[in-house]
């Protein structure tokens, strides 16, 4: 970390710039469709970031009539402030509230950086695992809020760069499978307090009026506030406080921290103003983190709730409501496992079991799944069982997959298989091969063939990774005669000062890399590569970190040479960095050096052109790599300061000389020593 002391002088906020994130999903199966488009856009200013999120998706209703709808996320301008370890945003934002719940707000909020702070202080996030059966729609949801929509191919998936709009809330996931099927599951999901270092202070205040919903904003004044402190390497309290006209609420929170692991207590207290009365409830909750143990990772907790607790957002929205609380949920329990096992493979356990105050019946979940690699053959198997309070029917369902991997002629592939059985559905059998083409693997293919019952599927999927983006397509038929077809793309388009620039999906902090007639450079990290303007994206930087940034000549015309391949730079968070690499063009020569006195030029002898500029050194064998920018040109050789010491030899080129195989011209060229080189000078180059 580069934040305390002097080497927070080596920080940089970037320079202007501006960007649009893209990512967007059409899923069609069944005769319904669904779209999905996930913008994230931002513009830099004089070290000022302007950042708008939003989400847009579309599909059919039950009733046939296609529905949608848009959230917009966040559109704030925000500054990091070095000294203070915080950050402050204004405009449309949330408020920043691991123990009450955050709200939206149009406002301000002055808040500590989590990205300032040591590793171990970090908050958990959330990675989704399942296997599907066909071609399917992975879609994310939080507070009914749709944040994140992928297709996945058929068997195991994993989902790991997704990040929750708010700070608490679980997470519903919905798999639709090509044939009309649902797979729902939930991950229990809410940041975790982490461990404070004594003497380490974590804080937001927040202030503004309520959103209630993307386009809207009321007149609920509300101000909150958090702080946390890290008494000693044991406990960490912390207090919360929102107030608005009509609701307070007051949380307590307490942390523990040990070598077992982190243990959070949360008590709230709210008070609602409604209709002339007031209502008070309480919350309490229980969250356990184990500690960093390699192969170990665990989160669980509880969550109790009197009736007539209400939740900020139900408090705020204006609306009426029912304060008795019916439809708050009364208990909660949940965790998350996942342990590896070397050798043994890998098991993770979840659970989640609600219930409310309006029905005594209880939503239930159970989730298990074992992975393992045997001699690099992966299997992956699972049980799921649900039952829902809401009438729908109870499910139960097991999976099991197992992925052989290909190699040939330098391109990967792996063939799988998988079985999926629910007590909702006939048995699923399914068989695929993936396998990658094209220069550096950039494309990804999939085929596969699936049996539901008397039904058979086929079809396929294929990605490309392009240095502008990602492409992808699917598709599948049954015998039944359904056809699924789905479309994806995601990239990033960057504006500088100097033009725009296509690229991949990007990090929160990356860079743009000038490289003068440096087309086809590749950029470390991903397909990215520079484009015929001389400038590429370096996609992801991590932010107060010292980043050292590399670029490769392959690809890139023989002709170029890079002064320095890499460069080191510490940005902060949202940084748009530009770094700059000279470049030096000119054809490549390899000469076979012969002096006219028939000793060895040696090693480390600096060649010159007539204009004095250093072209290039001798190696072993009086050979010497030179790259020249004119046709013909005296070129000076230097071992030393004696007379007997250097010699002067010339070139000429011309279209029939041919290149090796590298690239690089070969001339065998006398170089005159001393008095010798007189006579060299009077003639012209041959």
């Amino acid at each position: 970390m580069l934040t305390r002391g002097d080497n927070a002088g080596m920080l940089t906020r970037g320079d202007n710039a501006g960007f649009v994130n893209y990512n967007f999903n059409h899923y069609q199966a069944q005769g319904n469709t669904s779209d999905y488009l996930g913008l994230n856009s931002g513009l830099n200013l004089d070290g000022w970031q302007l950042r708008h999120s939003s989400f847009l998706t579309q599909g059919d209703s039950t009733n046939g009539q296609s529905a949608h709808q848009y959230t917009s996320g966040e559109t704030f301008v925000r500054r990091p402030l070095i000294d203070w370890k915080s950050s402050l945003a204004l405009g449309d934002t949330n408020s920043f509230s691991p123990i009450i719940g955050g709200v939206p707000l149009r406002g301000l909020r002055l808040s500590s950086e989590e990205g300032m702070m040591s590793d171990d202080e970090r908050s958990y996030r959330p990675v989704v695992r399942g296997i599907a059966r066909t071609n399917a729609r992975v879609r994310v949801m939080q507070n009914n809020v749709v944040f994140f929509e992928q297709t996945v191919p058929p068997g195991p998936f994993e989902l790991n760069d997704i990040n929750p709009p708010a700070a608490l809330g679980d997470l519903e996931v919905i798999v639709t499978e090509a044939d009309g099927g649902q797979q729902n599951f939930v991950e229990p999901y809410s940041l975790s307090a982490g461990k404070l270092s004594p003497g380490s202070l974590r804080y937001s205040t927040s202030a503004g009026n309520y959103r209630p919903n993307a386009t809207s904003v009321n007149h609920a004044a509300v101000l909150q506030a958090y702080v946390r402190y890290g008494l000693n390497k044991w406990v960490s309290p912390g207090v919360e406080l929102l107030m608005a006209s009509n609701y307070q609420n007051l949380g307590l929170q307490t942390t523990f921290n040990n070598p077992w692991g982190g243990l959070t207590l949360n008590s709230l207290y709210a008070q609602t103003k409604e209709l002339a009365s007031n209502s008070t409830g309480q919350a309490f909750n229980v969250n356990y983190t184990a500690p960093a143990m390699g192969p170990f990772q665990f989160y669980g907790g509880l969550s109790e709730q009197s009736r007539a607790y209400v939740a900020p957002n139900t408090a705020l929205t204006g609306m009426p409501f029912d304060v008795n609380g019916s439809y708050n949920f009364k208990s909660s329990r949940y965790f998350s496992l996942s342990l590896s096992m070397r050798s043994y493979g890998g098991v993770s356990l979840s659970m989640v079991d609600q219930n409310t105050w309006a029905t005594n019946s209880q939503s239930r979940q159970r989730r298990a799944s074992y992975f393992t690699n045997w001699q690099r053959i992966n299997l992956n198997a699972y049980l799921s069982q649900s039952n829902f309070a809401d009438g729908n029917k109870s499910t139960s369902s097991v999976g099991f997959s197992i992925a052989i991997p290909l190699e040939s002629s330098g391109k990967l592939g792996s063939v799988s298989a998988s079985y999926t059985q629910s007590d909702q559905s006939d048995a699923t059998r399914s068989l695929s091969y993936s396998g990658s083409m094209g220069p550096n693997n950039t494309a990804y293919y999939n085929l596969n063939h699936s049996q539901t019952g008397a039904d058979n599927s086929s079809g396929g999927s294929l990605n490309y990774a392009h240095p502008w983006g990602n492409l992808g397509g699917n598709l599948s038929s049954s015998s039944s005669g359904a056809v699924q077809t789905g479309l994806s793309a995601s990239g990033s388009v960057v504006l500088h000062r100097d033009g725009v620039i296509m690229a991949p999906p990007l990090g929160g902090t990356f860079a743009i890399v000038e490289v003068p007639q440096g087309e086809g450079v590749s950029l470390q990290g991903g397909n990215a590569r520079i484009n015929q303007r001389g400038y590429g994206v370096v996609t992801n930087l991590s932010p107060y970190y010292l980043n050292d940034v590399q670029i490769s000549l392959e690809g890139a015309s023989v002709d170029l040479d890079i002064d320095n391949a890499g460069q080191k730079v510490a940005p902060v968070e949202g940084a748009i960095v530009r770094l700059k690499f000279d470049t030096t063009v000119g054809r490549p020569l390899l000469l076979k050096l012969s002096t006219s006195s028939g000793e060895r030029i040696p090693i480390g002898a600096n060649v010159t052109s007539s204009q004095g500029v250093d072209v290039g050194i001798v190696g072993q064998g009086s050979r010497a790599l030179v790259r020249v920018k004119t046709p013909r040109d005296k070129l000076n050789v230097v071992w030393g300061e004696n007379a007997n010491e250097h010699c002067t030899t010339q070139y000429a080129l011309d279209e029939k000389i041919p290149s090796n195989a590298s690239g690089f011209t070969p001339l065998q060229l006398m170089c005159a020593v001393g008095s010798d080189a007189n006579d060299l000078l009077t003639r012209s180059p041959p």
